[in-house]
């Protein structure tokens, strides 16, 4: 990231119970004092895992989180569409 943002958005599932080595790799290289907060989203098959491990390495770099996280299973995504824009929508003002 090389602007300063007001809000994050930042989402991934679970693989193998850990998250993405590629998001792994963007939450490390984060630098906290860009990020005015972050709101957190996920899908996965069966567990919502994924949102604590976000969560856990944006707070570690000093981000605040919104406490409301989206999160569908993977076969409900498209389902979910209108659900997510409505979240989003909370935090993009």
């Amino acid at each position: 990231m090389t602007e300063k943002t007001d809000t994050l958005f930042i989402g991934g599932a679970l693989y193998a119970y850990g998250l993405d080595s590629h998001l792994k790799k963007y939450l490390a290289g984060l630098d906290g004092s860009m990020v005015g907060r972050a709101v957190v989203f996920s899908t996965s098959w069966i567990s919502k895992h994924a949102l604590d491990l976000i969560r856990s390495a944006l707070e570690a770099k000093g981000i605040p989180v919104e406490k409301e996280t989206f999160y569908c299973k993977s076969k409900q995504v498209d389902a979910s569409l209108d659900a997510a824009g409505s979240f989003g929508k909370k935090y993009a003002e």
